[in-house]
């Protein structure tokens, strides 16, 4: 039993390419080339959702912390303004 390769390509779903050569001729296509491109485009938009997610976590994240310590110097202060002689 003999082990065969098989050359397929996502850009044109249910083509098997017969050898290396063929293949990689393909793999120089306008059609591979657009498709490639278009995964790159959603890729990077994921990645970029992804980052505007995390970014509002961040910016909550901050504004607890923020707001946490604010109320702490806060009322810090006002205890030192009240115990003043």
């Amino acid at each position: 039993m003999d082990i065969q390769e098989v050359l397929q390509c996502k850009c044109n779903p249910g083509k098997t390419y017969t050898s290396h050569a063929t293949f990689r001729r393909h793999s120089l296509s306008q059609r591979h080339a657009l498709y490639h491109h278009d995964q790159n485009k959603i890729d990077l938009h994921k990645r970029l959702q992804e980052a505007t997610v995390e970014l509002q976590k961040k910016t909550r994240e901050c504004e607890i912390w923020k707001q946490k310590y604010f109320d702490e110097i806060q009322h810090d202060f006002h205890d030192c303004l009240s115990s003043a002689p």
